[in-house]
């Protein structure tokens, strides 16, 4: 596994870990802080999506010449084995922001669950909380399974000259 596709199966792996953490302590132990789960899953959920649209250089921003900025975060690109003629790019960024998406929605209803005033309320948002993980669970394992099976094709992208 190359280096590029070594980091975005050990986030990935994060991901699958924190849903099924916060699965587990939820069910078995109701009572117990699961916000350390869930902020696995959060970051590492952004940083999925970091690999396709890396954040610019803070430094750039703030008008530092290219010569000032060190090595910066290189997007990645993908591929398919089967269709290498094929950018993956589009399947990856779509399935990272989608994830990235419910992992966001699962923090704010986990939230909001701390807070309900009733039952109902509770129980209501505990299906749809697992809903949410059920997504996440599925986004994470797609990719997962196209990495581990090395159908996914993830080089880093060339530098663009400036």
């Amino acid at each position: 596994m190359a280096d590029a596709s070594s980091a975005v199966y050990h986030t990935v792996a994060n991901i699958l870990e924190g849903a099924k953490g916060f699965r587990r302590a939820r069910q078995e132990h109701p009572d117990q802080d699961v916000s350390p789960f869930l902020l696995l899953v959060l970051v590492s959920a952004e940083e999925l999506v970091l690999f396709i649209l890396p954040d610019p250089d803070p430094a750039e921003f703030h008008g530092a010449n290219p010569e000032m900025l060190g090595p910066g975060r290189q997007s990645l690109t993908f591929g398919h084995r089967q269709r290498p003629e094929w950018d993956f790019g589009a399947w990856f960024g779509e399935k990272a922001s989608s994830l990235r998406q419910a992992a966001r929605d699962l923090a704010k209803l986990w939230l909001e669950s701390r807070q309900a005033p009733s039952d109902q309320i509770q129980d209501r948002r505990s299906e749809q909380m697992e809903q949410l993980l059920v997504t996440v669970d599925a986004y994470a394992r797609l990719i997962f399974d196209q990495i581990t099976d090395n159908d996914l094709v993830i080089e880093t992208a060339p530098e663009e000259e400036v």
